[in-house]
């Protein structure tokens, strides 16, 4: 007889347990000089990112003043809603690291979880 059980019930449902929901204050991903744009997200499992008007350069980082590095961190699309898990294996203090992918500046909205 098959076994049907192979997966947990959450997993089945697919279905996220982090139930808070905190509208951060928008962040402006700037340009000039190459600046990066940070926010502690370490009290949240999740964040809802969104670029109001161009693309956006992201990575997460364990210490305050982390670069951006356009052809290695990861895009993305203005106009886009995404949902990313924060990687709690970089410590108790993690931020989301930000720049606009263009010479255009773009707001840059996060909602935790």
């Amino acid at each position: 007889m098959a076994n049907l059980q192979t997966h947990r019930a959450h997993e089945s449902l697919n279905v996220d347990t982090a139930a808070g929901w905190d509208t951060q204050t928008a962040l402006t991903a700037a340009v000039t000089g190459g600046t990066a744009v940070e926010k502690d997200v370490s009290s949240f499992n999740q964040i809802g990112v969104y670029s109001v008007s161009a693309d956006i350069h992201f990575s997460f980082a364990s210490a305050s003043g982390a670069t951006i590095s356009t052809s290695n961190d990861l895009i993305l699309p203005a106009q886009t809603l995404t949902f990313l898990k924060v990687p709690k294996a970089l410590g108790s203090t993690v931020y989301f690291v930000t720049t606009s992918a263009t010479s255009a500046t773009s707001s840059v909205k996060i909602i935790g979880m």
